[in-house]
């Protein structure tokens, strides 16, 4: 039985509660949550890394409400990514009973970027969390080879990958590359539809990935293929970042998206 995760991206702006009551209410049992800015200087309110209080108030909705929390997402990593930022993430992640880390990279220099995500790997490993890395066509690691190249140089066995049929898709692969990859380095597979075609330049890629995205069944990636490349147990991460449903409330944006996501896996 998979599990069946909403993911923040959806309700990008949104505060972390709001998150989690919106996914209750659509009968969501797993969320995904940011947890601070996307790099290093991004205005975003919601940061509650390093603020007790604040992390307190999520885990009691989390708790009040039944649902479990599989990932935190925090900064990509960036050249000037220290090991107290690394450590304050795990911190929080742990505070809150997070399972996994998803992080990007935004660093030209691959072995620093490895080096950090050593140190991610330890110290999310003392506290029982695994570490997601996810290839962005739009940031320093642009595809399935990169990301598992980079996953497979930290030499670490908590540090595995998380794939987007959309990112798949616009840096020009295909679901049969996944079906290739080792199942234990695929920690979760995320879930979005979109136009078969790929936006002609990275910056439209980039307004596609964070404001153009279909329910699942709606476009033309080739999704029922990628379903059917994830490890058979693989948890699924529904994420349709849409500027068309920003004017809906989250419990109804949550809810259309449920009723989608139900639909195409029951099709499946």
């Amino acid at each position: 039985m998979r599990r069946l995760t909403l993911g923040y991206l959806t309700f990008f702006g949104k505060s972390q509660v709001e998150v989690i009551e919106a996914a209750a209410s659509a009968g969501f049992r797993s969320v995904g949550l940011r947890i601070e800015e996307r790099r290093a200087g991004d205005r975003f309110p919601h940061t509650v890394v390093g603020d007790r209080k604040r992390l307190r108030e999520i885990k009691a909705s989390l708790t009040d409400l039944g649902v479990s929390l599989s990932n935190i997402i925090g900064r990509s990593l960036e050249p000037d990514t220290t090991d107290h930022h690394l450590l304050r993430l795990v911190e929080a992640g742990a505070e809150l009973g997070s399972s996994h880390i998803l992080v990007n990279g935004h660093d030209p220099d691959e072995r620093r970027m490895v080096e950090n995500l050593v140190r991610l790997g330890a110290h999310a490993k003392s506290a029982g969390i695994k570490v997601g890395v996810e290839f962005v066509p739009f940031h320093t690691i642009r595809n399935l080879p990169e990301a598992l190249r980079i996953v497979t140089a930290t030499g670490s066995n908590n540090v595995g990958l998380v794939l987007d049929p959309l990112h798949l898709s616009r840096s020009g692969g295909h679901p049969r590359d996944v079906a290739s990859i080792p199942p234990q380095l695929i920690y979760w597979g995320q879930l979005c539809d979109a136009p078969a075609a790929r936006p002609p330049t990275l910056e439209g890629c980039m307004e596609e990935s964070r404001g153009g995205r279909l329910f699942p069944g709606e476009g033309g990636l080739p999704l029922r293929e990628f379903v059917d490349a994830l490890p058979p147990d693989c948890e699924i991460e529904v994420e349709v970042a849409s500027a068309a449903h920003e004017a809906l409330s989250p419990p109804e944006r949550a809810t259309r998206i449920g009723a989608a996501l139900e639909l195409f896996m029951a099709n499946h």
